[in-house]
């Protein structure tokens, strides 16, 4: 609500800034999704692929998952559950079974909470202004929910839904988990640097982290493609809320032309295979 009212007292010095940005910053930040998208779905695809004794077709895996993010920009929650039916119509001789499927992205989905709690608690030490209970709180939670994953397996290996963890017992799978969650914090790291620089907002370490773990929080409440705007609003509001208000389009905009771009390529790619 608050971003539609500056919207429409401000949305002169917004189309101005909007105006301003340059393309470099645009197409860079359209590949670093691309290029997160693409990491997320094998990440996801190493979890499936601990759980079956024949790997899950890639085109089919990565298809579901632009079904999700597209699903995803009017509500996040749908994410989860829409890449789990998705995958289970497209090829459900090899995939998991619906709820193993779905536990699957439980460890990816911690080991990006505590990746994004170490970042944040890196920008607390370059810049002491960073909420540090912020910081705190999202390295603890994704700790706690990392090591409550590894109870459950631990305690019930095989039996019920706990079946869905078994990556967590797979070192070589851990590895490259890790490695491709390693890799989509940089790039989303990248991706707010680059939209930040283009707008001339604060763009230093500290302030692309910030932003990043704004647009991770506030996407997850039921506000849909309004949590993008907000996300920017919040961290930069105080210094120029015109361009703050352009940087959230921006993510957004350039969020949808990424995914648009990935399942076009995943749908080619699962009609070929």
């Amino acid at each position: 609500m608050l971003a539609a009212l500056l919207f429409a007292l401000r949305w002169d010095e917004i189309s101005d800034a909007l105006g301003d940005f340059p393309t470099w910053s645009a197409a860079a930040a359209v590949a670093a999704h691309l290029a997160w998208l693409w990491c997320r779905g094998e990440a996801w695809r190493v979890s499936l692929n601990a759980i079956v004794p024949v790997p899950v077709p890639r085109p089919s895996a990565h298809f579901a998952n632009a079904a999700a993010f597209l699903a995803g920009v009017v509500q996040s929650a749908m994410t989860v559950p829409v890449r789990a039916l998705a995958l289970r119509r497209l090829a459900p001789e090899r995939s998991p079974s619906l709820e193993h499927t779905l536990v699957a992205d439980a460890p990816v989905l911690a080991l990006e909470a505590t990746l994004m709690g170490c970042i944040l608690v890196a920008a607390v030490l370059l810049a002491p202004d960073v909420p540090r209970w912020v910081a705190a709180l999202t390295l603890v939670g994704g700790f706690a929910g990392l090591a409550l994953l590894f109870f459950a397996r631990e305690r019930f290996g095989d039996h019920g839904l706990a079946a869905g963890l078994r990556v967590l017992g797979d070192r070589r799978r851990r590895v490259r988990l890790l490695a491709l969650t390693a890799m989509m914090a940089a790039l989303g790291l990248t991706r707010s640097w680059v939209v930040l620089v283009g707008f001339e907002l604060p763009h230093g370490f500290a302030s692309a982290a910030l932003f990043l773990a704004a647009l991770g929080v506030l996407g997850a409440l039921p506000i849909g493609p309004t949590s993008t705007p907000a996300a920017a609003l919040a961290v930069f509001a105080t210094f120029d809320a015109a361009k703050a208000a352009g940087a959230g389009i921006v993510v957004a905009a350039t969020s949808l032309t990424a995914i648009t771009l990935y399942g076009a390529g995943a749908a080619a790619a699962n009609e070929l295979s």
